[in-house]
């Protein structure tokens, strides 16, 4: 009977990729509305999912050294009253090559060697410096022609950190402090991220206005920063109703800046620490050979994620249920 229960648990799991969002109850309804409107409070819609992860074009990283270092200039020029940085790298973006099963075992451990050292790895099976059009179960590359098995994966390590597999450097990378909000801003218009500023500001944000919208060291009028915090339930189709997505293990992140989290007994979950913009909400889990999924780093036991929904500061806090699709009946 437990063993039922298990599996019938790990089909939950499995099918999240193709499960859709409800609102719980009423009030609910209404926080959910406000997501997906295009009111002047929030911009924000929820990216469709589908069975397969899908990218468009590539972005403009706010984040690389040079572009944060061209950001440092505009700043110090708003805000003579600065002491100018020097921006170094904190983190390296790269694209790690497997060549071999002695590579893909090294990379099942690599996660869980990281977590215990205090640097979070996570790996991920899709360039990160792309966007988004449809959230699903896994990225295939078309122009990827190589084993199924050794498919590449992207990942932000700490600038020290030695991967003991090939890879490559794409970027390397600034991440700013939690009191360097300002520069951010900076750095985000200037790498042309309109649509996230105008979630933050409720109004456009360029290279030409955005000394309007920063500080200058001082109180910002208000931080467009949160601690991403709600309750994850999944419907009980036998018994009816919904309980908590319990201990459940989760990805949580936005753009190239991910961290691992867990649910707890009820399904809450809350990440001490602080996001702007869009922050992506993902189911993570490790399974074994025998697992019904067929991707290939599932196979060996590399952590998988699907996503589930995604957090501004307009709608945090809120509570979703995940209704089983018929497809996995």
């Amino acid at each position: 009977m437990k063993k039922a229960i298990f599996m019938c648990y790990l089909l939950i799991l499995a099918s999240c990729a193709e499960e859709r969002l409800t609102p719980t109850s009423e009030t609910e309804s209404n926080q959910f509305s406000k997501v997906s409107s295009t009111s002047a409070a929030s911009r924000f819609t929820e990216i469709p999912t589908g069975e397969q992860l899908i990218l468009g074009e590539k972005l403009e990283n706010p984040y690389t050294v040079a572009n944060m270092t061209k950001a440092m200039e505009a700043y110090s020029s708003f805000c003579p009253n600065i002491t100018r940085k020097t921006i170094a790298a904190t983190h390296k973006y790269v694209k790690i090559s497997p060549r071999n099963e002695e590579d893909l075992l090294y990379l099942e451990k690599l996660e869980d060697f990281a977590s215990a050292s205090r640097d979070e790895i996570i790996l991920h099976d899709y360039p990160l410096d792309y966007k988004i059009v449809q959230e699903g179960e896994g990225y295939k590359d078309p122009n990827y022609s190589g084993d199924e098995l050794l498919r590449p994966l992207w990942t932000l390590v700490p600038i020290n950190f030695e991967i003991n597999v090939p890879y490559e450097v794409l970027d390397e990378i600034y991440q700013p402090s939690e009191n360097e909000e300002d520069l951010e801003t900076v750095a985000m218009a200037y790498a042309g991220w309109k649509d996230e500023l105008e979630e933050d500001f409720g109004a456009e944000v360029t290279p030409e206005n955005v000394s309007n919208f920063i500080s200058c060291g001082g109180i910002a009028a208000k931080s467009n920063k949160f601690t991403p915090t709600g309750t994850i339930k999944v419907e009980q189709t036998d018994l009816g109703g919904s309980e908590g997505f319990k201990n459940a293990r989760l990805r949580i992140g936005r753009f190239i800046f991910w961290h691992n989290g867990n649910t707890d007994m009820n399904g809450y979950f809350v990440d001490n620490r602080t996001y702007r913009g869009t922050v992506r909400i993902r189911s993570s889990w490790r399974n074994s050979a025998e697992t019904i999924r067929k991707h290939w780093n599932e196979v060996i036991g590399i952590d998988v994620s699907d996503h589930l929904y995604s957090l501004t500061k307009n709608n945090n806090g809120t509570t979703y249920t995940f209704l089983q699709s018929g497809d996995h009946l």
